[in-house]
């Protein structure tokens, strides 16, 4: 009789996983590294780092307020100024001009042209030209008053670099212009003078042509004494013409002036004005030069500290 035996009893016993390093690609790497750099970048961003840096101390410019006795007097080619006194509150200054004895008319000076040197800081100094400066006659001088560009500090220099004087002379030229006026044809119509008039300090304005279009005149003046290349030290400041003619029945005769519409200094020793709204009757005009300065240059220069 066969005897049967029992199958043997198989164990089976479960083994941990094996972990199998993966090989990345090349991409993959480049990939992963840019991805951390870009987070580095965002928190940097979110998360900034502060960093102690030395303060620059700046006085704002609101703050500054001095008045300075100065007392001492200025040399240049055009005479001598004294600048008794400079008041500065915060952008707006106010600067006490006195003529020294002999040298300048003050009653002639009409404008000035101004440059300061400003202090921001400790190391930083500004030169600044000052528009708009205001000119008011005194006893024996003027004064200055002006503001300051803003951004700018305290006083340590103050410079005048040209005067403007108001010349006495008003040169005027009558001219007739029936040969050109009203305008008919081709333009423009041009009348050539080449007739000068004396201004003073041995200058003189030349009246070159009047050029005649349809809806204009224009007045062309030269100034004959300024060599070519150079630049003038004359300024027309204002110019007028004046014209009459017969009465249409209501009055005998009329009279009206008309002033310079525009008036520009076309190269340095020509200047063209142009007037508009002249009658068609018109045959003769005046045309005279109201108001001629002269620029000294400086500059004129003091420092207050």
């Amino acid at each position: 009789m066969d005897v049967v035996t029992p199958p043997e009893e198989i164990e089976i016993v479960a083994s941990p996983p094996v972990v199998v390093p993966t090989v990345r690609s090349p991409r993959a790497f480049r990939a992963m590294v840019a991805g951390l750099v870009l987070a580095a970048f965002v928190v940097g961003l979110l998360f900034p780092r502060h960093e102690s840096r030395p303060r620059v101390e700046r006085r704002p410019a609101s703050q500054v307020s001095q008045s300075v006795r100065v007392g001492a007097v200025a040399h240049a080619s055009g005479g001598a100024l004294r600048l008794a006194r400079l008041t500065q509150r915060g952008l707006d200054f106010s600067a006490t001009v006195s003529i020294v004895e002999g040298s300048l008319d003050p009653r002639s000076i009409v404008g000035a042209s101004v440059e300061v040197v400003t202090q921001e800081t400790e190391d930083l100094r500004t030169v600044s030209g000052v528009s708009d400066v205001r000119l008011t006659h005194i006893p024996a001088g003027f004064t200055l008053d002006g503001s300051l560009p803003s951004g700018v500090g305290r006083i340590l220099e103050f410079r005048i670099s040209s005067v403007q004087l108001r010349l006495a002379q008003a040169p005027e030229w009558d001219v007739n212009i029936s040969s050109i006026w009203p305008t008919r044809g081709a333009e423009p119509k041009v009348v050539h003078l080449g007739s000068s008039r004396s201004v003073g300090i041995g200058r003189s304005l030349r009246l070159v042509a009047v050029l005649a279009w349809h809806d204009r005149l224009e007045v062309d003046l030269g100034l004959p004494e300024v060599a070519e290349g150079e630049m003038s030290d004359l300024a027309i400041d204002g110019l007028e013409m004046s014209m009459s003619g017969e009465g249409d029945g209501l009055q005998d005769r009329w009279k009206t002036t008309l002033g310079a519409v525009q008036q520009e200094q076309i190269s340095p020793t020509e200047i063209l004005a142009r007037f508009e709204g002249i009658p068609h009757a018109v045959h003769l005009v005046t045309i005279k030069a109201t108001r001629v300065s002269r620029f000294l240059a400086g500059p004129w220069s003091w420092r207050l500290a």
